[in-house]
């Protein structure tokens, strides 16, 4: 995880967003070799066509990976000569096949359109046709700032996209704005780019977002810990508000509570996540019926008997405010607009349960090495989510052909703020109403969370 990405004039953040999505501002310039073709200065109709006749031919015959984020001419100076070269990309070079040598290019040049061969040989002191490999970037433009960055190795296209912001903090008070926020939780937004200067002041410029978070990490704590003293598996899981719905009140329905149970139920699907949605379920279930029987004893009182037509209209307007109670929630989306925090990353069994439940946010403190379905660390390969070390080897909450997305962040603060005593002796001395759990005592060993 790269420093610039995780501080904000100079304070790390706490909290890290697993996403697929870049920031454009630290973004690597990563390049591939590609065949480059010079080509007569200047260059005819016909050469210009050929060219593109070229490079559809080396695409849909010959499996050339599309080049729609360079530009297909690069024009250079020679300054002794003050000659002006014109070059044009061909095709990315290939690990084996017709794209990996310089004569099988060739050859398929020869064999698609020769006249580029015989233009590129024309002219004063022409010579063999000059094809030659060049580093030039595997990716558009990703912002303004770095047009000359890239336009360096080649020429190159201005990814015209913007940024999709997870949270934006207000002028007044640091609280997430809804009207500026663009979060991650419809299948329909994108996760092109995400700003980690601003995800970091998320969590460094608001004391009482921060405080928000660290509380729900300590619930979670708390939970695994009557687990483990339960003799279960020691994971707690924690559904609450967003927190820009924090002064919102859902009585009888929220916040819930729920550690795993798999040990003392003796059912393997016991796992913390899906007991708490379950909570979730059966409290909207008994606020429904406590609105049907609101609504029916409004129905039969004997009020509404003897006044006719004028029938008291408070009970039936409960029963409706119950009703609307439950259903605001999302047409039965269990997690709709709600956030859960966990002590572990989620397997894939949760996290497919998050993704039907459309849950809004998910924060969790321990990654799930091998297990966990929101990290993306596949080991030898590039991890998917840039901050996933060392958790599991799936990226579920973004995964392309779900029809729901939500974001996904990991705490990477001071392991006793939140309650558990790490492997830094000064967590040891951290002030805190609880007594604080071990580290040791989280850790699961061949163990789905």
């Amino acid at each position: 995880m790269s420093e610039s990405a995780t501080r904000d004039n100079g304070k790390a953040a706490p909290l890290f967003r697993l996403t697929r999505a870049i920031d454009p501002s630290t973004v690597p310039n990563k390049v591939r070799p590609a065949w480059v073709l010079r080509l007569p200065s200047p260059p005819g109709p016909s050469t210009m066509s050929g060219v593109q006749k070229l490079l559809k031919t080396l695409q849909r015959e010959h499996g050339a990976d599309p080049l729609r984020h360079v530009k297909t001419i690069r024009k250079t100076e020679e300054h002794a000569s003050g000659r002006v070269e014109m070059d044009a990309v061909l095709a990315y070079q290939a690990e084996s096949g017709e794209l990996s040598s310089a004569d099988a290019v060739l050859g398929l040049i020869r064999k698609h359109e020769p006249g580029l061969l015989e233009a590129a040989s024309e002219g004063e002191g022409a010579g063999p046709p000059q094809l030659r490999l060049v580093d030039i970037p595997t990716t558009p433009i990703p912002t303004r700032a770095r047009i000359a960055e890239w336009n360096a190795l080649w020429p190159c296209v201005l990814r015209m996209t913007g940024p999709t912001l997870a949270a934006s903090a207000s002028e007044k008070d640091g609280a997430t704005s809804r009207k500026q926020a663009a979060s991650l939780t419809s299948s329909s937004a994108s996760i092109d780019f995400v700003d980690r200067a601003l995800d970091a002041r998320v969590w460094t410029a608001n004391p009482v977002r921060l405080a928000w978070a660290v509380e729900g990490f300590r619930s979670c704590v708390r939970l695994a810990r009557e687990a483990r003293e339960a003799g279960d598996v020691p994971v707690g899981a924690f559904v609450t508000v967003a927190f820009e719905d924090r002064e919102a009140t859902k009585p009888g329905l929220l916040p819930v509570s729920a550690h795993d149970t798999r040990s003392s139920a003796n059912h393997p699907l016991r796992h913390a996540v899906l007991n708490a949605i379950r909570k979730v379920a059966d409290g909207r279930a008994a606020l429904r019926m406590q609105a049907a029987a609101t609504a029916a004893a409004s129905l039969s009182s004997k009020e509404q008997a003897a006044d006719g037509d004028a029938i008291r209209a408070h009970p039936a307007a409960e029963g409706a405010a119950l009703l609307a109670a439950t259903a605001e929630n999302g047409q039965d989306y269990l997690l709709n607009s709600l956030v859960l925090f966990t002590t572990h990353e989620p397997c894939a069994f949760c996290t497919m349960a998050l993704v039907h439940s459309r849950v809004r946010q998910v924060f969790f403190l321990l990654a799930s090495p091998g297990a966990g379905a929101c990290c993306g660390d596949r080991g030898t390969q590039s991890f998917v989510n840039e901050g996933g070390e060392g958790g599991g080897p799936f990226a579920l909450h973004e995964q392309a052909g779900l029809n729901h997305h939500f974001e996904v962040w990991r705490w990477q603060g001071r392991m006793a703020q939140v309650g558990v005593r790490g492997a830094d002796e000064e967590d040891a001395h951290v002030d805190t109403s609880d007594a604080l759990m071990d580290l040791k005592d989280l850790l699961l060993t061949g163990i789905n969370p």
